[in-house]
């Protein structure tokens, strides 16, 4: 049987989890185009969220490099089979990743790589399928 602390922070951190999750969704149904646009504007955003994204795990590192291409490709025209609501929610988590307090969740600086781990992953979950058919394109549309 789990000691009782333990099984207290093991709840804390799941309401947490939950808690941020549910903001990054709310706060991705409020954006628009624009958001994307001024996300991509500035070319250090790229290098925060690549560091981050790279930073989570090498297992996944291929996926994750492209998260950033899509968002690029997406915003110019080229690659438009993915969803708004994915879109939205890339932008919401990137923003969170490049500055921690877009969503108020708590002041726990000690949570802070918890919570990147938790916006990376619900990229990653959410962006999946659209992940694959990404590099797909992808490979199809570089020019050798």
């Amino acid at each position: 049987m789990k000691n009782e602390p333990q099984h207290r922070k093991e709840k804390l951190l799941e309401d947490h989890k939950k808690k941020l999750i549910r903001q990054l969704k709310a706060d991705a149904k409020k954006l628009e185009a624009d958001d994307l646009n001024c996300l991509l504007k500035k070319r250090a955003n790229k290098k925060i969220v690549v560091d981050k994204l790279i930073k989570a795990g090498d297992t996944i590192e291929h996926k994750m490099k492209l998260l950033w291409p899509m968002l690029v490709d997406y915003s110019q025209g080229n690659f438009t089979t993915i969803e708004w609501k994915v879109v939205s929610l890339m932008i919401s988590c990137f923003n969170f990743l490049i500055d921690s307090d877009y969503i108020n969740v708590e002041d726990l600086a000690e949570l802070n790589e918890f919570d990147e781990a938790i916006a990376i992953n619900l990229v990653l979950k959410t962006a999946h399928k659209d992940i694959g058919e990404y590099q797909i394109w992808k490979k199809e549309h570089t020019k050798k």
